[in-house]
């Protein structure tokens, strides 16, 4: 199937193990789109906004990254992955999208912007549930999730 994709200019990766990749994309976009809805900024700041965003819990970067990875390989071992996420791999996946996404606005913040029901529940308010399941108390997860909900107009 690679090979086929790549012979049509598909950019194609092969991964041992797909729970692997759709950890790792959820925990960037956990780090990005929450927090840039909240302050209305493109990708780039996403980073810098989670380690100094006025009002947030303190220590959220490290405590949102904690928790991600902490959910995220208790779901992985269960799924017999023997892959592990770790914050270091998280923060750099997270600085490596935002830096070339720099100047986009992810699909939380259009959503804020329209006035539309967000993913956050599919994102940070998965983590929530799942980390709920597997006996991982997550706060910087549920606060995210508490403010982007709190953004969308009442109806």
């Amino acid at each position: 199937m690679a090979s086929l994709f790549a012979s049509l200019s598909f950019p194609t990766t092969v991964a041992p193990c797909i729970f692997q990749v759709l950890w790792l994309k959820l925990c960037v976009n956990c780090c990005i789109n929450a927090i840039t809805a909240i302050h209305d900024a493109p990708n780039k700041h996403a980073l810098d906004l989670l380690a100094s965003s006025e009002g947030a819990p303190p220590g959220l970067r490290e405590s949102l990254v904690s928790e991600l990875v902490a959910v995220g390989n208790l779901d992985l071992a269960s799924l017999g992955s023997a892959f592990r996420l770790s914050p270091p791999l998280v923060l750099e996946a997270a600085g490596r999208v935002a830096e070339l996404t720099a100047g986009n606005v992810n699909s939380t913040l259009q959503d804020v912007r329209s006035g539309r029901v967000t993913e956050i529940r599919a994102l940070n308010g998965y983590v929530v549930r799942r980390g709920g399941e597997l006996g991982v108390d997550t706060p910087a997860n549920a606060w995210l999730v508490e403010k982007v909900e709190a953004l969308r107009p009442s109806s």
